[in-house]
């Protein structure tokens, strides 16, 4: 990351709460915990999955303040392909050719906040048939029926939650990285970024303590696995696309 940029976002305050000291005091800690590379490796692979599933899931979250409206409300995003493709539920047709007289600009503003949360899009594609569905998780699950389904966390279960300092610091990064990326944000939207991306941290935590199951290609924790493979909603649906 650029020094200037760096030390513009810090100065605006988008490491407060999640200082620089959590981010020295991680990267010390993972130094010392340092062991042998064949048994290391495969806990960092799995790691930068799980990584890259909760950037990516923040990243949806702050779809309306990305698109703006009135794309906000006309549209929902979905998964991202195996091309890195943002697959876009639309309200109907004419908003999909609505999108394309503004593609540039989008795409635009898609890439350059998909930056701030450390993921890659490439590009974009529509879907005309799920907009109006509840869920985007809408493949039938192999799970047992609702009446057995694994527990939700309410809000207070998430805010007992015990975060380690690796964890805030890596919430102080990803503040960092979006203020650097995104220059003109409001530092409203840099901390509302920072706190979706703490409660995915959280939510992820928590399901694991509830013994969710792990998606057998991402390592995501996740109430419904999904075909032969046990994989999550959204490696299914970007396998499938």
């Amino acid at each position: 990351m650029d020094e200037s940029k760096k030390n513009k976002a810090k100065d605006k305050g988008y490491d407060a709460p999640y200082t620089q000291q959590h981010l020295v005091g991680a990267r010390a800690k993972g130094r010392r915990n340092f062991s042998d590379i064949s048994k290391v490796l495969p806990q960092v692979l799995r790691k930068l999955g799980l990584d890259q599933r909760l950037k990516e899931q923040t990243f949806m979250n702050i779809w309306p303040h990305v698109v703006g409206e009135p794309f906000a409300t006309l549209t929902r995003p979905l998964f991202i392909d195996n091309e890195r493709n943002i697959v876009i539920a639309v309200r109907d047709a004419s908003t999909g050719q609505e999108i394309q007289f503004h593609k540039v600009q989008l795409l635009k503003a898609i890439r350059q906040a998909a930056r701030g949360v450390g993921i890659e899009i490439t590009g974009m594609r529509f879907d005309l048939k799920r907009f109006h569905e509840k869920s985007p998780d809408v493949i039938a699950d192999i799970l047992p029926d609702p009446a057995n389904a694994l527990p939700e966390p309410t809000a207070a279960d998430l805010t007992d939650v015990q975060l380690s300092e690796q964890n805030y610091g890596e919430i102080a990064a990803l503040g960092l990285s979006y203020a650097a990326a995104q220059p003109d944000a409001a530092p409203a939207l840099i901390r509302r970024v920072q706190a979706l991306y703490e409660k995915e941290i959280r939510l992820r935590l928590w399901r694991e303590q509830q013994g969710y199951p792990h998606c057998s290609k991402c390592g995501d924790v996740t109430a419904r696995l999904h075909g032969t493979s046990l994989i999550c909603a959204q490696c299914f649906a970007s396998g499938m696309s």
